[in-house]
C-alpha cells in the first residue's frame, strides 16, 4: 500500500428525518492485512428483531460488538448512529475484502451447543413422518444422517409435524462428496445451550492438520455447560454456529470452561469464526439497506448455503 493512498469518495447517506439521532463517530486504526485490497465500503445497517421502544438500548450494545469485528476488516474505520433512528452506518477504510466484512459485520455469532439423538432413532422418527429409511443415502455415524441437496426441503416438509417439543433438525452447509451435493443432519432433542459468554477463541491445528476453533467460557457459562455435559455422559452433543451444525461428539467426561468447533471448514472460515466469537453475538438483528464500494452502490452479497 503506497503512502500517498487516498479512500475513494463515499456518497454521501440519504437524506433523512432531521430528528434521527446521531451518537458519536468511532475512529480506531484496523488489522493491516499486506498486498491485500484496498476498497472502500460503506454499510447503513437497520436495527431489528427487538421492539420500536428497545431499540437504542439495542443499538448501544452493538456499537461495540461492531467496533470490534471492524477493526478487524480494515485499516481504518469509522461507527456512526444514523442515518435514521434504528440504523447505523459503518465506513471501512482499506478493506480486502468487502463481501467478507458485510457478513461478519451481519453475522449472529450464536453457538450453541445441543444434545442430540442417536441415528436409528433419527431414521425411526423420519420413517415415521412417511420418509424411507432406503432414501437416506449411505452414511455411517451414530448421530448424523447424509440428504441429497435436492431432498433437504421435501424432508423437513414431512418432518415438522412428527418432532416432538423441542426437537429439531440441524443442518450442515451444503457439502460436495462423491454423492453429489448433499447435507449432514442430525436430531436435536431440545436440551442444550445458548453459549452468550465467550472469553476468547482462537484457531488451532487439529488432529488430521484441519483447522479447529478453540474457544473458553466465563464462569457463568462454564457452569451451564458443565451441567450439560454431566447429563450427557456417554452420549453426543452437538456444536451448531448461526443454525449450521458443525460436529457431532461423544461427551467422554463433564466439561466447564472450553470447547472446541471443527468440520467442514478451511483456515479463512475458521479465522472468521474465531473473530465474531472472540467480538461477542449480536443482541439484534443486523439487515444492510445501503451497500458501497469504492462510492458505487452494489447489491448485497448472499451467504452460501
Amino acid at each position: 500500500m503506497p503512502e500517498t493512498y487516498v479512500p475513494a469518495p463515499i456518497p454521501k447517506p440519504k437524506p433523512r428525518p432531521p430528528e434521527a439521532e446521531k451518537g458519536p463517530r468511532v475512529e480506531k486504526p484496523g488489522a493491516r492485512e499486506p498486498g491485500a485490497g484496498p476498497y472502500d465500503v460503506r454499510v447503513v445497517l437497520a436495527v431489528g428483531g427487538v421492539a420500536e421502544k428497545d431499540k437504542a438500548a439495542a443499538t448501544a450494545k452493538l456499537l461495540p460488538i461492531l467496533e470490534r469485528r471492524a477493526s478487524q476488516l480494515a485499516r481504518r474505520y469509522e461507527l456512526a448512529r444514523g442515518p435514521a433512528e434504528g440504523e447505523i452506518t459503518v465506513e471501512l477504510f482499506g478493506c480486502p475484502d468487502p463481501a467478507r466484512a458485510l457478513q461478519i459485520l451481519t453475522a449472529p455469532g450464536l453457538l450453541e451447543l445441543q444434545a442430540v439423538a442417536e441415528r436409528d432413532k433419527f431414521v425411526a422418527t423420519l420413517a415415521a413422518a412417511g420418509w424411507p429409511p432406503a432414501k437416506l443415502l449411505p452414511y455411517e455415524h451414530g448421530n448424523v444422517i447424509l440428504v441429497a441437496a435436492s431432498d433437504r426441503e421435501s424432508l423437513m416438509e414431512k418432518v415438522k409435524p412428527a418432532l416432538k417439543a423441542g426437537e429439531r433438525i440441524l443442518w450442515t452447509r451444503r457439502l460436495e462428496s462423491e454423492q453429489g451435493d448433499v447435507y449432514k443432519a442430525a436430531l436435536a432433542s431440545g436440551d442444550g445451550m445458548a453459549v452468550t459468554g465467550v472469553v476468547d477463541a482462537a484457531v488451532v491445528a487439529g488432529t488430521e492438520e484441519t483447522p479447529e476453533v478453540h474457544f473458553d467460557l466465563t464462569e457463568r457459562d462454564g457452569t451451564i455447560f458443565a451441567g450439560l455435559t454431566g447429563r450427557h455422559l456417554g452420549e453426543a452433543l452437538a456444536v451448531v454456529f448461526d443454525d449450521e451444525l458443525f460436529y457431532t461428539a461423544r461427551v467422554k467426561e463433564q466439561t466447564s470452561k472450553s470447547g472446541r468447533i471443527t468440520g467442514e471448514m478451511d483456515e479463512a472460515r475458521a479465522r472468521d469464526i474465531a473473530l465474531i466469537l472472540s467480538s461477542g453475538s449480536l443482541p439484534a438483528t443486523l439487515t444492510p439497506l445501503e451497500y458501497y464500494v469504492n462510492g458505487e452502490s452494489r447489491p448485497v452479497p448472499q451467504p452460501p448455503k
